[in-house]
């Protein structure tokens, strides 16, 4: 059986994703696939922006090369609760991308939990289910539970940051790529 290499992308939903950012992402999928000739699969919950953009541009490559890729989009809760943290317009996009991956899943869930906890459940799944991970960050330390910088906080100490001292160690078997972005609206 052939490995595969997983890799999760986490990262702002309004973040800009200029043509650098682009072509760094472009060249990572390249680089991976030409040193190992593994399946590659991608984690994308497919939020508008970030997770967006890099699925977006590994689909491409996929339809581009003929490699195998795989997309799959595991979602932080019930398709229909995911659905409504879209715009209408934005919705329309994110079907169409699913219907261009693999596999699309609901992580499970408990009824009633905050969406923000749901968020921060669905980037530990990414995470801990990827050989690496793709961020694109700000680099703005304010963590918000789910957020991008909870996640680089996780992902660099195998904790988050209100786990009452407990201490952890880095998940990720390879340094994640970070790639420093701007965010509309932010300086």
């Amino acid at each position: 059986m052939k490995k595969v290499i997983t890799i999760g992308v986490i990262g702002h939903r309004d973040a800009i994703i200029t043509k650098v950012i682009q072509q760094k992402i472009k060249q990572f999928f390249n680089k991976l696939w030409q040193k190992t000739q593994c399946p590659i699969i991608l984690l994308s919950p497919l939020a508008i922006g970030a997770d967006t953009a890099v699925a977006e541009i590994f689909l491409a490559q996929k339809i581009q090369t003929k490699r195998d890729y795989r997309l799959q989009v595991p979602l932080p809760m019930p398709f229909s609760d995911y659905q409504n943290t879209f715009s209408a317009r934005d919705f329309i996009h994110f079907e169409a991308l699913c219907k261009q991956a693999d596999k699309v899943f609901s992580l499970p869930t408990t009824v009633n939990t905050p969406r923000r906890k749901q968020f921060r459940q669905g980037a530990k799944y990414i995470i801990e289910s990827s050989q690496q991970t793709i961020v694109l960050w700000d680099g703005n330390p304010h963590r918000i539970m789910g957020g991008t910088a909870d996640s680089v906080f996780y992902l660099q100490h195998g904790h988050y940051d209100d786990s009452n001292g407990s201490v952890g160690q880095p998940i990720t078997w390879n340094p994640p790529l970070i790639i420093f972005c701007k965010r509309h609206g932010f300086g």
